[in-house]
């Protein structure tokens, strides 16, 4: 069975680990419970296309990095 291609779930909580940011800071950041930023990571919910960007500038990354479209 092929290997599970990274997606942008993946890329943000290797982020947060990374540089040490819980679920909650980014839930805070966001306007949005702890259990929101834990649904859209594990991939049971999807955040809306502006909460999306706004998980990126809270990472401080591009859309496209974080979509994988662009490389480091």
């Amino acid at each position: 069975m092929p290997a599970k291609k990274p997606d942008w779930r993946d890329r943000a909580r290797d982020l947060l680990f990374e540089r040490g940011l819980t679920h909650q800071e980014i839930a805070d950041a966001l306007g949005v419970t702890r259990g929101a930023v834990g649904h859209w990571l594990c991939g049971r919910r999807e955040p809306t296309l502006t909460q999306f960007v706004e998980i990126c500038t809270a990472l401080d990354v591009s859309v496209g990095w974080l979509l994988a479209a662009e490389s480091s």
